[in-house]
């Protein structure tokens, strides 16, 4: 339980549940009209209220599946690299790659949700190696830019920018050393 009394699984849902109503405002403010000016920054800080959601939800989703990993007495690989959405705010969302292959898109069902229109359903598939993070393209509609480089693949190393659209991130090795795993 956390400090609001809530467990994991409640958190999850009600978290689910804000993303998914701030991807529905996110929706109806890109979708108006070109004569209807909305205040500069009104979809940006929608858009990082969006990840900062998707983000949290990520977070507790890993959580459980380390926890139910555990109760079946399984060794979990520890997370050694992570996505960091560049907004400028104070707090900028993180998205742990949990998994040696992972998929990154739009869709719920993705390893690593990130819940913008200009991502495709399923965008990238993102494979970890000793010596950095291997990204293949899906097919993905609006590609991937490394380091403002359109690839179709690349192998990326620690400090590496991916562009989706029009939202940065970064790639950043958190450690621990390869072949770590948590208890």
């Amino acid at each position: 339980m956390n400090h609001n009394g809530e467990t994991t699984a409640q958190r999850l849902s009600h978290i689910s549940y804000q993303r998914k109503a701030v991807a529905g405002v996110l929706r109806y403010r890109l979708s108006r009209s070109p004569e209807f000016q909305y205040p500069a920054g009104d979809a940006d800080s929608c858009i990082n209220y969006l990840l900062q959601y998707a983000s949290e939800e990520h977070r507790l989703r890993l959580r459980m599946a380390r926890k139910a990993s555990a109760a079946r007495g399984e060794a979990v690989a520890a997370p050694c690299w992570r996505l960091r959405y560049l907004s400028g705010e104070v707090v900028e969302p993180t998205f742990e790659i949990a998994g040696l292959v992972t998929v990154l898109g739009r869709d719920e069902h993705c390893g690593l949700l990130l819940p913008l229109p200009w991502v495709s359903r399923r965008h990238a598939r993102l494979r970890v190696y000793p010596e950095g993070v291997h990204i293949q393209d899906l097919g993905s509609l609006n590609g991937i830019y490394v380091n403002e480089q359109a690839v179709k693949h690349a192998l990326l190393e620690d400090g590496d920018q991916l562009r989706f659209g029009d939202q940065l991130f970064r790639l950043e090795y958190v450690g621990p050393t390869w072949g770590s795993m948590l208890a």
